[in-house]
């Protein structure tokens, strides 16, 4: 698919997300490593990513069959402690 775009021309656009901390908007771009706090961030995200594993998180979210019930109260009572 990549190929034929850049046939035709087509560019497509980074993913981009942002996330509002005291009043101050962050916006991530995909691949864009100038964040002054990086290296914390993607640290934070490593660990949740670990938790979130040890708990049954499934990265396939559209492979719902392999989310039990166990799975699931697991990461519910994971998350009730994280965000309280």
């Amino acid at each position: 698919m990549r190929k034929v775009m850049r046939q035709q021309g087509v560019i497509k656009q980074p993913g981009c997300s942002w996330i509002e901390v005291e009043r101050k908007v962050n916006v991530f771009l995909a691949k864009d490593k100038r964040h002054p706090y990086k290296n914390r961030i993607y640290s934070v995200l490593k660990m949740l990513t670990e938790q979130m594993k040890l708990v049954g998180y499934i990265s396939d979210a559209n492979d719902f069959e392999f989310y039990d019930e166990q799975s699931k109260s697991k990461l519910r009572s994971w998350m009730d402690a994280v965000v309280g």
